[in-house]
């Protein structure tokens, strides 16, 4: 069971005798907490007899835990002169349990934008109507758009007899109406020469050189 630091706790625990009766131990049982496998006597744990073999342990997770701390609660009791320890574990401390997290995440995901994070509030479109760039071009960015191929345009194409691409130039513009005018120079960023071979129309070997 998940515990938060602070948190209290309450369990019952049961004494039998050698043959498995119920039956009260000799004297009221003890319990120490462990943390992270180190006895922790700081901790109270107040231990109340129910009914016959049947006793109750309360007490409070110290404020002083910390997420990731394993805690247990060790009980010891004498039955007929003979002691038996036993163990309840709480497994490991956390600062927040599973149903709180999913109360602040919401169904689906619904509460994520309320989180005032400036930054889960510009997800405000789906992803697809991002695909096309909106903003305002700077030489930074138009050289960006360029080299993504976003404003690029292919020039001075040479063919074979079976059409196949001897040659060309790949041509990055500044702005896409530059890339749509495609004369090789006006807002040219750079420029690149492709050369190819061709052996019974199987592409051969490429050459890839940077004219600008």
């Amino acid at each position: 069971m998940q515990k938060l630091p602070g948190d209290t706790f309450g369990f019952r625990f049961t004494v039998q005798s050698s043959t498995g009766a119920s039956v009260n131990a000799d004297t009221l049982p003890t319990a120490v907490m462990i943390r992270n496998g180190a006895l922790d006597s700081t901790p109270v744990i107040t231990i109340t007899n129910i009914s016959t073999g049947v006793y109750m342990a309360t007490g409070t997770i110290p404020s002083s835990y910390v997420a990731g701390d394993e805690v247990q609660i060790q009980i010891s009791a004498t039955v007929a002169g003979i002691s038996s320890v036993q163990l309840r574990a709480y497994d490991t401390i956390d600062t927040q349990r599973t149903g709180q997290v999913y109360s602040e995440v919401g169904v689906g995901g619904s509460s994520l934008t309320n989180l005032g994070d400036a930054r889960i509030a510009n997800l405000d479109a789906t992803v697809s109507s991002r695909s096309t760039y909106a903003g305002t071009d700077t030489p930074g960015v138009s050289r960006l758009l360029a080299l993504a191929g976003d404003n690029q345009g292919i020039r001075n194409e040479t063919y074979d007899a079976n059409n196949n691409p001897l040659s060309y130039d790949i041509c990055g513009y500044d702005t896409a109406a530059h890339a749509s005018l495609n004369d090789g120079s006006t807002g040219l960023i750079y420029k690149w020469t492709v050369t190819n071979t061709f052996t019974s129309n199987n592409l051969g070997p490429s050459n890839t050189q940077r004219i600008t």
